[in-house]
């Protein structure tokens, strides 16, 4: 289980607010790349939302469903990258002067996945979760505009005209970041070897 947290200097309402637009993930999420649809209801309980990841160089499209929510209050998401694996998310909003204390806990969201979740993942995780929070925080002070709102965007709603982009993409393309991602997915996919051979030798 990785937990992290952060103080977020805007009420419960406005980050929940945040989270209640599935355009955010876009870009509060590292490794997000784009959210190609939406239901309309989200984020009611058992809604989606479509979306592409990075795991390394490759382009992972899954979705991400709400298994609770309590408005201003809770949110709990099972995040799916598979074949890669599955994550459940809660987030935890509690008020802290005038601002929201946001709890990131993520935890394996399937058997196969928690052979992933290894004191080096956790501290993997936490260290994005750190960042994930920061860029939460951009969106719900207002200091970044929802994904979809830039002036460059070219899709303001995911759908049939085409998907919300994450606005770093364009910071992710040098030499340097391409050798990161490699390196991540390498990790990742042996990772998920060792898995499938204790499962099949549990098995």
């Amino acid at each position: 289980m990785a937990s992290t947290d952060r103080l977020i200097h805007a009420p419960p309402a406005r980050v929940f607010e945040v989270l209640a637009d599935p355009r955010s993930y876009a870009y509060w999420v590292i490794g997000s790349r784009e959210v190609r649809a939406a239901d309309a209801d989200w984020p009611q309980p058992r809604s989606r939302f479509h979306h592409t990841v990075n795991v390394g160089p490759l382009h992972v499209r899954d979705h991400t469903e709400v298994e609770k929510m309590e408005p201003d209050r809770f949110l709990q998401l099972k995040a799916n990258a598979r074949p890669f694996g599955t994550a459940r998310v809660k987030l935890d909003l509690e008020p802290e002067g005038g601002g929201t204390r946001v709890t990131m806990i993520e935890q394996a969201g399937d058997t196969l996945s928690a052979f992933l979740f290894q004191p080096l993942t956790h501290l993997l995780l936490r260290r994005r979760n750190d960042h994930s929070l920061e860029r939460l925080a951009e969106l719900a002070e207002g200091r970044k505009p929802m994904p979809g709102e830039e002036p460059e965007a070219r899709v303001r709603w995911p759908g049939d005209g085409g998907p919300v982009v994450n606005p770093t993409l364009h910071e992710q393309s040098g030499p340097a970041a391409a050798a990161v991602r490699g390196a991540v997915a390498a990790v990742t996919v042996m990772a998920a070897g060792v898995a499938l051979v204790r499962r099949a030798a549990d098995g």
